[in-house]
């Protein structure tokens, strides 16, 4: 590689650097891996003491399975990712632990929060043809908006992988325009979030339980 295009790559990964730095990039992402760090030890933590004092997990997931369509709930959770993560998937990743292929579980529910955070792009775009509700989206999102603006597609990533709310993350950047191409590939990240915080899980509550 040409020493001129080295010295240009130094200085754009310098700039950008400084940028980040001077942002607050940095402090953010510190910030969100301490979050993930906690949530993730809470989680493991509260399953272990809610199953072992109060519900018994295994019959209720055993009536689930018994009594609730195991296609209704994967249509439930993919609903959730889609309209602002309303149920926490990592209840549903406890879920996919009774199935009889646990990471084919997974493996379904990784897809279909990937589709779910496209489809809330896609709403997101939708939401730009109706100003009313497209100014109460900009208002009531505002902060998660300046980060967007400030970060790019970092925030993408770390919505897809961190303790951020990964489809109003995706619907904003339909709000904001974000180009499509480059979402669908940072939205994988998603699917190496679900597999991890599952197998985070599936350990967790093997070594306790």
């Amino acid at each position: 590689m040409p020493s001129d295009i080295k010295q240009n790559r130094k200085h754009s990964l310098s700039v950008y650097h400084n940028y980040y730095k001077r942002t607050g990039l940095y402090r953010f992402l510190g910030k969100t891996l301490i979050k993930l760090f906690l949530i993730l030890i809470s989680i493991v933590i509260t399953l272990y003491f809610i199953e072992k004092y109060i519900i018994d997990f295994d019959a209720i997931f055993k009536y689930l399975f018994e009594e609730v369509n195991r296609v209704l709930v994967f249509i439930i959770f993919f609903i959730s990712e889609t309209l602002l993560g309303l149920i926490p998937p990592d209840l549903f990743a406890a879920w996919a632990k009774q199935c009889p292929n646990p990471y084919l579980g997974v493996a379904i529910l990784s897809v279909l929060s990937y589709l779910g955070g496209i489809l809330s792009y896609i709403i997101g775009k939708q939401i730009r043809r109706i100003p009313r509700i497209n100014r109460y989206i900009r208002k009531k999102y505002d902060n998660h908006i300046k980060q967007i603006n400030k970060y790019g597609g970092f925030v993408i990533v770390f919505a897809a992988l961190f303790p951020l709310p990964f489809s109003t993350i995706t619907m904003l950047a339909g709000v904001l325009h974000y180009p499509f191409k480059k979402l669908i590939l940072l939205s994988l990240f998603r699917i190496i979030r679900i597999f991890g915080y599952a197998v985070f899980i599936f350990w967790g509550l093997n070594k306790m339980l």
